[in-house]
């Protein structure tokens, strides 16, 4: 691996013929021994190239990179079906240790078809010490995948690592799909300041949230609170949870809402499956301040009439 720091630009892939590229086992933005913060303001961008890989599942490929501005940034529409795997993000090579980021952890801005870690716990991304975490935005960064990640909570699950305004903030992006059904897709999502997700704009419909630990340890069991809400939506036609068991969030140990929809925008949202205020057993109290809010949104559905579709939501503060 290289030690990549002190630039404007640590690497920089750009045009649609740059495809295939592979940063993989460096230190970007640190020292070599990965613990200490040596800045670049945008430690790796992709711009309008499609189809490289940041990291990989294979030891030694994890990338250290941390204490930028943003550490990875994609955009641009060519920049599509890219891969961020095994990355520490904001977090020192212990995996533990915050290394503060200015902005965002993983920035995309108009790239559609990208990829967040991955189905396999060696695909798993660690991202911390950031404004936001995961911030993609803008109605061509459709159909982005985060899967499989440990955001806002440390790599051994148990303990913050603090982003300080949204671990996920989606803006006006739409067809995101954050998590999955099964638990190595599962994204913890956990320990910010403000949010753990928050889905905002018109245009960020058909966002999908599955599967996730948000508010809890990766056991399920203790809260690393987001200290606001678990789920924030300000978008219309989002899916939380779903009718099959393998589709159920457990939103639990957030310090104010587990899930608010707020405004005119968060209409026709489907709140199915989950299990708001509960560990994750479904038997014992690990509550939000509150379940689940709606505050002037309108046309919302909590819940169903087809057998999975009920919440449980219970042992919530109010």
């Amino acid at each position: 691996g290289n030690v990549i720091a002190g630039f404007e630009y640590g690497i920089r892939i750009s045009s649609s013929n740059a495809s295939g590229n592979v940063v993989a086992g460096n230190r970007i933005g640190v020292d070599a021994s990965g613990r200490f913060p040596l800045r670049n303001l945008y430690s790796v961008n992709i711009y309008n190239a499609p189809g490289n890989t940041i990291g990989g599942v294979e030891p030694g490929a994890r990338n250290i990179i941390a204490s930028s501005n943003t550490c990875i940034q994609i955009d641009n529409p060519s920049a599509h079906h890219n891969m961020i795997l095994n990355n520490y993000i904001g977090v020192a090579a212990d995996g533990l240790t915050v290394l503060t980021n200015r902005l965002d952890g993983i920035a995309i801005d108009s790239a559609p078809s990208n990829t967040i870690g991955g189905s396999s716990a060696a695909a798993r991304n660690v991202i911390g010490g950031a404004m936001r975490g995961i911030y993609i935005r803008n109605a061509g960064a459709a159909g982005n995948m985060i899967q499989g990640n440990h955001i806002g909570i440390d790599a051994s699950g148990t303990a913050s690592i603090s982003n300080r305004s949204a671990n996920i903030n989606i803006d006006s992006a739409p067809g995101t799909i954050i998590g999955g059904t099964n638990s190595t897709t599962r994204n913890v999502i956990s320990g910010c300041v403000q949010m753990g997700i928050k889905v905002a704009g018109t245009t960020a419909a058909g966002t999908v949230i599955q599967g996730n630990f948000i508010g809890t340890d990766a056991a399920g069991m203790l809260p690393v609170s987001n200290k606001w809400q678990g789920i924030s939506l300000e978008a219309p036609e989002c899916q939380v949870g779903g009718t099959v068991l393998s589709e159920w969030n457990l939103i639990s140990g957030n310090g104010n809402d587990g899930i608010l929809l707020s405004g005119t925008d968060a209409h026709g949202n489907v709140i199915q499956g989950n299990r708001i205020g509960v560990d994750v057993t479904g038997t014992n109290a690990l509550g939000n301040g509150f379940g689940v809010t709606i505050s002037g949104a309108a046309s919302n559905t909590i819940g169903g009439t087809v057998v999975g579709a009920g919440n449980v939501i219970s042992g919530n503060r109010n």
